[in-house]
């Protein structure tokens, strides 16, 4: 309590840091999983937030960068930093013996990147380098990177911005008991504080997806409301995404690529967002000059799928989201960061409970939300897919003609 009436007095805020224990007590390792999530997603901070999510990791003002390989790599796996448009993810990796130390180095180095040490200034060439690939440019599109309106400061008042608003999220998974956790947290950073910021104003516009790609490919996107996992009608939600959207028999491949052939790379993914995990349906073609109907094709396309599911479907999507959530293959399509669908690697689970603990949801293990999905109803899987589709929003990226 002192410490934080000292922080407030000298201008800086109490650091704010929720914790999210989860005991395996056979797991042979433990994971440590730091969160930074973001309130908004301001246009006018998308620069500092690229330059967040590539320095964050390399040391902290309490760890140097060859200290961070030793203690964040007790089981021979360096901390690894994965991001979103909307959170920031590190994860450690660490032995049972050693998880206070790995504990007290993920909290650190999220919470207290070291900016000078960091000297971001001098990653301009990393920073600006493009997408190469049109399908991660469609997943997540990224303006060209700037320094120029980007005064030195920003990236660290951005980040306390972000450490105010929505705090330090902490998941760990392991041998540990219960309370532990929380417990060596609040001795570690006891003392720690979130420094003075700039505030946002009001009237700061939300980042808007670009108008056009750098390629010879356009992109046609159909968006769902998010899927509160957990929530009333979420299971209706997701098994009708997986329907119109998964694997070979989705409505997408079925109709808009196999019968309409308007495209060769069609495919439905969930995205995973503060709101929740959006449903997001993806048609990718050769761009020309008068493509705009596409849109209106893939809606209608789409639309009449929805409203003709039947049993066969429902069936078919029940064992497919059992696929994407417990055995994910190559139509993995559950994504846990702006890169990587659960793909069946180690620590998937914690992955997924972690982001759901930071949409503000139950944290439910993947295997209890697979089953919960048996319980839903044809009736309601068929509502939930007319509903997706007629509520959806569509958003074309025009490519340029003629280029590769």
């Amino acid at each position: 309590m002192i410490s934080a009436i000292l922080a407030i007095a000298i201008g800086q805020y109490p650091m704010k840091i929720s914790v999210l224990e989860l005991p395996d007590p056979g797991a042979e390792t433990v994971a440590i999983h730091a969160y930074l999530w973001r309130d908004q997603n301001l246009t006018q901070e998308e620069d500092a937030w690229r330059v967040i999510c590539d320095t964050i990791g390399i040391n902290s003002t309490t760890y140097a960068a060859d200290e961070v390989s030793f203690f964040g790599g007790t089981t021979g796996v360096l901390p690894r930093v994965v991001s979103a448009p909307d959170f920031l993810r590190l994860e450690v990796v660490s032995t049972p013996e050693k998880w206070r130390e790995s504990v007290a180095l993920a909290a650190s180095l999220v919470a207290q990147p070291n900016w000078r040490s960091n000297q971001w200034e001098e990653r301009e060439k990393v920073l600006r380098g493009s997408v190469d690939d049109p399908w991660k440019f469609a997943l997540w599109p990224k303006r060209p990177w700037s320094s120029e309106a980007l005064q030195v400061d920003e990236p660290s008042s951005v980040h306390s911005r972000l450490l105010d608003k929505g705090g330090l999220r902490i998941v760990v998974s392991g041998p540990i008991e219960q309370g532990l956790v929380k417990e060596e947290l609040d001795r570690v950073t006891r003392t720690w504080a979130i420094p003075e910021y700039r505030k946002v104003s009001r009237f700061a516009e939300e980042t808007a997806a670009p108008e056009r790609q750098p390629y010879g490919v356009s992109t046609f996107e159909m968006t769902g409301r998010p899927i509160r996992i957990g929530e009333n009608g979420s299971g209706a939600q997701f098994l009708a995404a997986i329907a119109l959207g998964v694997g070979k028999g989705a409505s997408i491949w079925q109709t808009v690529r196999e019968r309409d052939g308007l495209a060769y790379r069609v495919e439905g993914v969930f995205w995973p967002s503060r709101s929740g995990f959006v449903p997001r349906f993806l048609m990718l073609r050769k761009s020309e000059e008068a493509e705009l109907k596409f849109g209106g094709d893939l809606i209608a396309a789409l639309k009449e799928s929805a409203s003709s599911l039947d049993v066969v479907e429902f069936s078919r999507a029940k064992v497919m989201a059992e696929q994407v959530l417990m055995h994910p293959n190559a139509f993995a399509s559950v994504y846990v960061d702006g890169e990587s669908p659960l793909f069946g690697l180690p620590h998937d689970d914690v992955r997924w409970r972690g982001l759901l603990n930071g949409m503000g949801l139950p944290s439910l293990p993947l295997a209890r939300w697979s089953e919960t999905l048996n319980e839903v109803s044809l009736d309601d899987f068929r509502s939930a897919a007319v509903e997706m589709v007629d509520r959806a929003e569509i958003r074309i990226t025009r490519g340029y003609s003629g280029l590769d």
